[in-house]
């Protein structure tokens, strides 16, 4: 009895939707362009995104970015929680680290400054996902862990965005020779 007053319900609100004239997609809820969920299902679709998404995109990436610089800055190495070898070992690692960051934002500028460059697009996503795994390696450490405070968790998706979203379809396009973005003047 209960399952067919739940397919009756279903098919009741399925002939409102049709009689109402909405799509199945209309009744759902639209996703937030500032999610990178957003970003994954249009790479996943094959979709490529606008250049005002390409910015937004862009943007988040930066304040993701932001956020772990900040943590790092944070993270301090106490002589109590080490030996001296393994301290001296996670403060080149740190220093490392911060440098990379350095390096991504200049060449997060870049990028927005040539969108359609598949080399440039390439090393940046290369620069974040080391910056990714070493933050991840920070993370493993209990010490570090609460400093961090998983900042490292919401880059690791928007890289994941943007290499669904902007990296692969870039490089369908280059491989057909076109560009994907309108070049800013």
């Amino acid at each position: 009895m209960k399952n067919r007053l739940v397919f009756l319900l279903v098919g009741l609100l399925n002939m409102i939707i049709y009689t109402l004239g909405l799509s199945a997609e209309s009744a759902l809820p639209k996703q937030n362009i500032k999610d990178y969920r957003y970003y994954w299902e249009k790479g996943n679709r094959g979709e490529h995104i606008s250049t005002e998404e390409f910015n937004l995109l862009m943007s988040e990436l930066e304040k993701k970015l932001t956020d772990l610089k900040t943590a790092f800055s944070k993270v301090s190495i106490d002589g109590d929680n080490f030996s001296y070898e393994t301290g001296k070992i996670w403060e080149i690692e740190l220093q490392q680290e911060k440098k990379d960051i350095d390096a991504a934002f200049k060449y997060m500028n870049v990028v927005n400054n040539n969108p359609n460059s598949m080399i440039l697009s390439l090393v940046l996503y290369v620069v974040l996902m080391d910056i990714k795994t070493t933050a991840y390696d920070f993370n493993r450490i209990d010490h570090f862990e609460k400093t961090l405070n998983k900042t490292h968790v919401y880059l690791s998706a928007w890289c994941t965005a943007f290499q669904k979203a902007h990296l692969i379809p870039l490089a369908a396009a280059k491989d057909k020779g076109v560009d994907l973005y309108e070049m800013k003047k």
